[in-house]
Order: structure tokens, then sequence, then C-alpha cells
């Protein structure tokens, strides 16, 4: 999957498929003639070429094997009530082809949309408005980590009545960025399925000088991230521990200014030495919000 910024030379395949994802997927909740009014307002030539005039409008392609199969629409500068306009981002277009939809595109598309608009300086949430009739999108986007903000109402001639309630749901890209980070570091070593450890993804992961600690009761071993990956890289590859994986089953996190902290209950099995295993442990991580994002900075952790 690649998300492919918009210029003026794709305008003509940017119509196309805008027209034929969002009548596949919202066709029936129209009355006569309301959709193709609708199709030409939003997605004619002229619409999209005054778009990208716009300095706070981005318009993508989603492309699978250099086919494309949807689009999204981003407005960088969309405040939200009270939070400024300069702080928040408006996702206000996303949508596939019917026929690509529940094969994992629409969370790729999500993770380089959040890490694009992360990256955007003093950008601190995306909002979005989804019908609160699209059980699935709503399910989709709080997996992502959006949440309920407000009930608003689709103001359009023609929409069918009983498909105008909306959710308006906001994501923290501050937390969610801390969610990523996690998951990722629980990644790194994995090696079930066939799978090689990402040993390379510590290293931007955490900072330079992260520090991970082992307890074991009331002692506790100290590793910096080269001490920390040496003996693991060694029985993670040489048929010692095999099948590995480990995840966060819960987590809680904090984050005050630039620094942040989660507490995570995990799990993890594998097979050391042929024996199978599985065990439960918490680690307790520490972040620190960079020039290029946040990193974590420590982890403890602690098997029981």
């Amino acid at each position: 999957m690649k998300l492919i910024r918009v210029g003026i030379a794709e305008v003509p395949v940017l119509h196309e498929v805008a027209i034929t994802a969002y009548a596949g997927n919202f066709h029936t909740h129209w009355g006569a003639g309301g959709l193709e009014w609708y199709l030409d307002r939003e997605y004619s030539i002229t619409r999209l070429t005054a778009d990208l005039e716009k300095p706070d409008i981005e318009w993508f392609l989603i492309n699978l094997d250099d086919r494309p199969v949807g689009f999204v629409k981003l407005n960088t500068r969309s405040g939200l009530d009270e939070m400024p306009e300069g702080e928040g981002c408006e996702l206000e277009k996303i949508y596939l082809l019917p026929e690509v939809k529940g094969g994992g595109i629409g969370k790729k598309v999500m993770a380089e949309l959040i890490d694009r608009v992360g990256g955007m300086p003093g950008k601190r949430f995306l909002h979005l408005c989804v019908l609160d009739t699209n059980y699935p999108s709503i399910a989709f986007y709080k997996k992502t980590g959006f949440t309920f903000y407000s009930k608003c109402r689709l103001d359009l001639p023609c929409f069918k009545d009983e498909f105008r309630g909306m959710d308006r749901m906001i994501l923290d890209l501050d937390q969610a960025e801390i969610d990523r980070l996690t998951a990722r570091f629980f990644d790194i070593f994995t090696n079930a399925d066939g799978r090689q450890p990402d040993w390379g993804a510590i290293y931007s992961t955490c900072i330079p000088e992260a520090l991970i600690i082992k307890k074991s009761g009331l002692e506790q071993e100290v590793y910096n991230l080269d001490s920390f990956i040496a003996p693991r890289r060694k029985i993670l590859s040489d048929g010692t521990l095999t099948g590995f994986a480990e995840w966060e089953e819960s987590g809680d996190s904090r984050i005050t200014g630039h620094i942040a902290q989660r507490f995570s209950q995990y799990r993890k099995k594998g097979a050391l030495n042929g024996r199978t295993f599985e065990q439960t442990g918490r680690k307790l991580f520490q972040f620190i919000k960079t020039e290029t994002g946040w990193r974590v900075s420590a982890v403890v952790w602690e098997d029981y």
C-alpha cells in the first residue's frame, strides 16, 4: 500500500476513483438525484483542482500494487470547539473501493496518516465525523485510538433522514504515538511464524541513551541498548529461543507536557531449548518528546 499525494496531474485519476469509491459505498443513502448532485459538488474536476490550490487541503490516492483503490482528504488546519485550529487536523474523507475493504488496507492508511499528522509542527489532535449508523467504521476508528467527542448532524439535501446522525471522534496524537511505540517495542523481538526480529527498530524507538532494566525481586540488571540486544540477538537466532512473541494485554499512559509514562501488563510465549512456555509480566515505559517525536527513554520489566 502506498499513499500518494495528489497534484494537478493526478486529478483525473482522483476524480474517477473518488466517484467510484463513494458511490459504491453510499449510493443507498441518497434520495432521487442527490447522489449525482453530491458527486459533482465534491468530486468534479473543477472542485478537486480548486481544492489543490488551498494551502490547508491535501488529497491522497491510496494505491495497491500501483492501482488506485481509494482516496483521502485531509484538512491540515482545523480546530474543534475550544481547541485552536492550528493544533488540529480533520480527516474529511477516507474511502476504499468496496472490493478491497476488509484486507487491512485501512489500518495501514490510518497508521501512515497518523504518522504524517503527528510529524506536523504543533499538531495535537486529529478529528473526523462518521455516520452513527456506520458501525463497522466506528469500530475501526476506535481500534485506531479515536474516541467519541460529540454528536452532530449531516445537513445535505436529498440525504436520507435516517442516516443524517453523525459521531464526531477525536484522536490524541501524543497518545497515539505512545501506543504505537509501545506496540513496536513489544514486536521487535518476535521470531514466531517465520519472522525475524527487527533489531534496527529499537534504535528508532528509543533514544540512544535509553536504559532497560530487568527486575528480579530486589535484584536488578541494568542495560544500555547494545548490551540488552546482544544476548537476545544470539538466542533468538541460534535456535535457543524459537516461536517467540510478546504483546501488551493492557496499558495505562500518563502524559504531561513533553514527558510520559506507561504501565503495561503483558504476556509472552515461545520455546526455550525446545520446551514451550508462556509467562506474564509488567513493564514500565518512560517516554520523552524530542524534535523528531516521542521516544522511549527507559523500560523496567518484571516477570511473574
